[in-house]
């Protein structure tokens, strides 16, 4: 008759032994490892050993001369250990006259199946998955559904990651990253060519420039609204069919549009504030507002634009302070406009190089900065000077 004979602690370190009260009318025991330690078990008296691994339930047969005692060597040698949900032996006899299926020990005790690497537990649920020292692209998880033609799951140490949707034994992507991708190939792939990715929060881009090619589509950009991410309000509307815009990207860069502001302090008062809102190669157009602005100090102050202008500098002015086009500091020669022509006889201009309060003025020849010209004698300025050329 099997009769339980009892638990048996283990804790590293420390081998230990079961005295069962008797030598005879036993046929064996069997033992069962619920610990993470090899355990080599030895039947004193009868000079036989045998290794109980851990998570194991295994035979261990009576021999002539058998003391009655038995005896634990334990060993570690697995790294975890301590996280095994217990740390014990249990042993039952088997009465020498009963029958045991010797072939089906040993038996596995389903506990805790990982028992190389560091899995903490709590109850049946996995806390934490550690792998350290693997070899570059070793196999972490790897998941693959009854039926399924591949794995639907693959995680390696390397970064690479597959996840795929089984239906029917169907399998479509979800998500792919891809360390070992070259220089221009995609290292990060969302969804499959047949279904859509739907982004439910913000999506950010972080790129230089959308005109230089960093951004790619393979595809028509669907929307129907396009917003500024300053205001947040709509500002393209594109729900009415037939709404298109020919060539608009050559458009925004042959006008080359910036809003670049540049504010002056006056000399002796004010500021002179430069807004340069378009420099293009075939077109320019910038304001100057003036605040209270006086350049009264002897000495000009001169100010680089964003592109030089080439030619057709008209520029209007109504109270200004004294402004001049210059290049590395030199104003250079522009043509004051004093009459309007008259059917074909053309207007009257008289040459300067400084241009003051509520004139008409421009030139032919390059320059690349706007001069507030020092020494002003004047009083303080609120006036506006346009400019408009290319």
């Amino acid at each position: 008759m099997t009769q339980f004979i009892g638990i048996v602690d283990v804790s590293a370190g420390k081998d230990t032994s079961k005295q069962i009260g008797q030598s005879s009318g036993y046929g064996g025991f069997t033992i069962g490892n619920e610990s993470g330690f090899s355990v080599i078990v030895t039947m004193d008296g009868t000079g036989h050993s045998k290794s109980l691994y851990p998570g194991t339930v295994d035979f261990f047969p009576t021999y002539e001369g058998f003391s009655g005692t038995i005896l634990f060597k334990l060993l570690s040698k697995l790294n975890n250990i301590s996280t095994w949900p217990s740390a014990f032996l249990q042993i039952d006899a088997i009465g020498v006259h009963e029958r045991v299926n010797t072939s089906a020990y040993p038996m596995p005790l389903p506990r805790q199946m990982s028992v190389g690497n560091t899995l903490t537990t709590v109850g049946a649920t996995a806390g934490n998955i550690q792998n350290d020292g693997s070899i570059n692209g070793t196999s972490i998880i790897e998941v693959t559904p009854s039926g399924a033609a591949s794995s639907t799951i693959v995680m390696n140490n390397d970064g690479t990651l597959t996840i795929k949707g089984d239906v029917a034994n169907v399998l479509t992507t979800l998500l792919q990253l891809i360390p070992g991708a070259g220089a221009g190939a995609s290292s990060v792939k969302l969804g499959d060519a047949a279904r859509q990715v739907e982004v439910l929060g913000t999506f950010l881009a972080d790129v230089t420039s959308v005109f230089t090619g960093e951004a790619t589509f393979n595809t028509d950009v669907k929307t129907n609204m396009m917003r500024d991410n300053f205001t947040g309000v709509d500002q393209i509307d594109l729900a009415t069919a037939g709404v298109t815009f020919n060539n608009f990207l050559t458009l925004l860069s042959y006008l080359s549009l910036h809003g670049k502001v540049t504010t002056t302090n006056g000399t002796t008062s004010g500021t002179a504030t430069l807004y340069e809102m378009v420099s293009g190669t075939g077109f320019k157009l910038a304001l100057v507002q003036f605040s209270n602005c006086k350049f009264g100090v002897a000495g000009n102050t001169n100010v680089t634009l964003i592109a030089t202008w080439n030619r057709l500098a008209f520029a209007f002015s109504t109270d200004i302070a004294p402004v001049a086009y210059a290049n590395s500091g030199t104003g250079i020669t522009m043509g004051q406009l004093n009459g309007l022509g008259v059917g074909l006889t053309g207007g009257t201009t008289s040459p300067q190089s400084i241009m003051g309060n509520n004139e008409i003025a421009g030139s032919n020849s390059s320059f690349a900065q706007l001069q507030y010209v020092g020494g002003d004698t004047q009083a303080a300025h609120n006036g506006s000077l346009l400019m408009i050329g290319t």
